[in-house]
Formats: C-alpha cells, sequence, structure tokens
C-alpha cells in the first residue's frame, strides 16, 4: 500500500539509506544522511510539483519504502519511476504490488502516456523485478554512472500506456 510521506518516515528511511544490501548500487550510504535530513527530504518531496512521492507501508502502516515519479512532463506525458525498499521486505511483495498503485496513479489519474527508469546493468535482482513489472527493456548506456570507485552501465526500460493497459487486464 502506498501514503503520502510523513515526518515519522524518516527514521526507518534513515535506516534503509545506511543498509548496504540497499545502496549497493546507489551514489548514497548513510554517511552523509543523517534522520533530519530525512525529514527535510521528506517535506520537499511532499511540496514538489513536478515529482510525487509515497512511502510503502505494511499492514500497520510502517514505512517500508518509498516510491516515486520524478521529473514529470505533462507536456510529453511521461515520468521517471525510482523505488527504494527496507531490506527487510524483499521478496515479500511489496514492491510489486506499490509498483502497481504507483502506475495506476501514473496512468489512470495523472494520464502519463510514458513511465521510465534506469537501473545499474550489475544489479540483477532490480532488472529481474523490473521485467516481471511488466517494463519493456529499451537498452543500455555503456560506462554511464559513477557509484563508489567503479563506472556501471546503465538498463533503460519503459512501460508505456498500452503497456500497462495489457498488464493491467492480467
Amino acid at each position: 500500500m502506498i501514503r503520502t510521506l510523513k515526518l515519522e518516515d524518516a527514521s526507518g528511511m534513515y535506516q534503509t539509506l545506511c543498509d548496504q544490501k540497499v545502496n549497493q548500487y546507489m551514489n548514497i550510504d548513510g554517511k552523509n544522511s543523517s534522520v533530519e535530513l530525512c525529514k527535510d527530504y521528506i517535506k520537499k518531496a511532499n511540496q514538489s510539483l513536478d515529482c510525487k512521492h509515497f512511502a510503502i507501508v505494511d499492514e500497520e502502516d510502517n514505512w517500508i519504502g518509498t516510491i516515486s515519479l520524478k521529473n514529470i512532463d505533462h507536456k510529453v506525458g511521461q515520468a521517471e519511476y525510482a523505488i527504494i525498499t527496507s531490506s527487510k521486505v524483499h521478496g515479500k511483495g511489496y514492491a510489486f504490488n506499490a509498483t502497481f498503485e504507483l502506475l495506476e496513479y501514473a496512468f489512470d489519474v495523472l494520464k502519463l502516456n510514458r513511465v521510465y527508469l534506469n537501473v545499474v546493468a550489475d544489479n540483477l535482482r532490480a532488472n529481474q523485478f523490473y521485467k516481471k513489472c511488466g517494463f519493456v527493456f529499451e537498452g543500455t548506456f555503456r560506462k554511464a554512472i559513477y557509484i563508489k570507485n567503479h563506472i556501471y552501465d546503465l538498463n533503460w526500460y519503459s512501460m508505456l500506456r498500452q503497456d500497462y493497459l495489457g498488464v493491467k487486464q492480467n
């Protein structure tokens, strides 16, 4: 389930940012973050006009991740998808369900035509997840991102409205 981010989510958010299982392919590691910085992020996120950030929550409304539409472009009808979840819930279906809630919001509420994302090619688990969700592989930008003393390839995926409608029917 997804909902608006709350200041109380900052502690769980910070713990997740510090988790090496989560941040391995990200330019964050928790060292340059804090609960206070997470609270600042939440305040800014809830005021953003070109991004929509939501908390992914469990059955007790506890924060277990954040899912976002970034760089929303109504003229082109597209937005960038992003997700981060606590390693404690990996493989339990929360990210999958939250992704479909967010896609429903993107295509049915915002009336977008395309949702896209990029992911480090070496992050096999994430690449597999995006394919499972119905995102279509578009290509690889070779040696495109520098993360923690390594340069990685980036895989790009997208989902068009017609892809979403097909996935939604199944």
